[in-house]
């Protein structure tokens, strides 16, 4: 592991431990395939710790630290993407949901375009009949970094809330990008109602 995905590690587990997390609804019982933005990936990655999850980490070398967090809080790792390795990716998430894990990706990474749901993961809970879980994540106190997918940093001690929304793939890719909308506007409306209560 080189020094960069080293650093990166150690912050984030550091930095993570000091939000707090409220969930609202639950994470099924596997298989199952969750998803969530790109940009809400922070937040995210660390309510799926505990449970028997595995993640899809681009096989570019860029995603070795995501690829390090993830096995560092206990979470297999499949490496690949919709534009490299994606014969090999999906492979090993079949794999996976075929020995009832849990596999988590998100539909418009890993280069965007940003909120546009790619086929990958609808294809996938489609073809195995699996559920779709929704993940939508709010900060209470978050930066945004101007990057391709606007991606969100919470601030430390921020309030976080994870909403999860478990239903079978709809018609279409489009139709579940719809959904995962929803569900994430839902997330950012607590966490501003939570911001205002503490403000008023």
């Amino acid at each position: 592991m080189d020094w960069k995905t080293e650093v990166i590690r150690r912050l984030y587990r550091i930095w993570t431990s000091t939000l707090r997390f409220t969930k609202i609804g639950a994470l099924p019982e596997p298989p199952a395939v969750i998803v969530t933005w790109h940009r809400k990936l922070w937040g995210a990655v660390y309510a799926y710790v505990g449970h028997d999850a595995v993640g899809l980490a681009s096989k570019h070398r860029d995603a070795e630290p995501i690829a390090a967090i993830l096995r560092d809080f206990g979470l297999g790792v499949v490496r690949g993407s919709t534009t490299r390795g994606s014969v090999s990716g999906s492979l090993g998430l079949v794999r996976a949901l075929r020995r009832k894990k849990l596999v988590a990706i998100t539909p418009d990474g890993p280069k965007g375009p940003a909120g546009r749901f790619q086929k990958g993961a609808w294809a996938l809970a489609k073809m195995l009949r699996v559920p779709l879980v929704y993940t939508g994540v709010g900060y209470v106190n978050f930066v945004r970094f101007n990057s391709w997918d606007r991606f969100e940093l919470p601030l430390p001690f921020s309030k976080v809330f994870v909403v999860f929304h478990v239903a079978p793939p709809p018609e279409s890719p489009e139709a579940a990008g719809v959904i995962l909308n929803r569900v994430t506007e839902k997330a950012e409306q607590l966490a501003w109602r939570w911001k205002l209560h503490v403000q008023s």
